[in-house]
């Protein structure tokens, strides 16, 4: 009988002891919590209903339109859409092989992002005019497959938009 109270002592005993240094060891984490680790809590600013623009809800979209703005997150669901609208005219007034440039008109809203867009463009074989501080037009030429000139709207849109800057419109000539 001594036995089992002894090993039932200890048993406590080792029990109380755990609890300790979980205890410690939990007080000196909290103690050595770092202000940028506070700092880094997102804290959101609740914004009255008259200024919130009406979110659009991508889940009500055709599905290629879902996965279109998936791949393109800078992009408008209803330019994804009136863009899809006119593929179809596209390769009919421009059938595969068929040699075109297409040419992008952008303002961006300072010098500076205009200047990096037209390098990014520059760098992914555009060539990029800028005739105003703040517009630039880029544009290359290339054959003609399925759904090229659909990529290629919604790739440089995607890119003017990423930058803040506002996509106007384009241009295809045959070449």
């Amino acid at each position: 009988m001594f036995r089992r109270t002894i090993a039932g002592a200890l048993l406590t005993a080792a029990g109380i002891a755990a609890a300790l240094v979980y205890k410690t060891l939990a007080d000196q984490k909290e103690e050595k919590k770092e202000p940028e680790e506070e700092e880094e809590e997102i804290r959101f600013i609740r914004i009255s209903d008259t200024d919130e623009e009406p979110e659009k809800d991508i889940r009500t979209r055709p599905q290629q339109v879902q996965e279109i703005c998936s791949v393109y997150p800078y992009l408008d669901p209803d330019f994804v859409e009136e863009e899809l609208r006119k593929d179809h005219i596209h390769m009919d007034e421009y059938p595969e092989d068929t040699l075109i440039q297409i040419t992008h008109n952008a303002v961006f809203p300072n010098a500076e992002t205009a200047e990096t867009f037209a390098q990014i463009m520059k760098d992914s074989g555009y060539t990029a005019e800028s005739d105003a501080p703040l517009l630039v037009t880029v544009s290359r030429r290339f054959y003609t497959v399925e759904g090229a000139v659909l990529s290629d709207v919604l790739n440089v849109a995607n890119q003017v938009n990423a930058l803040e800057g506002t996509y106007h419109e384009y241009f295809i000539l045959r070449s």
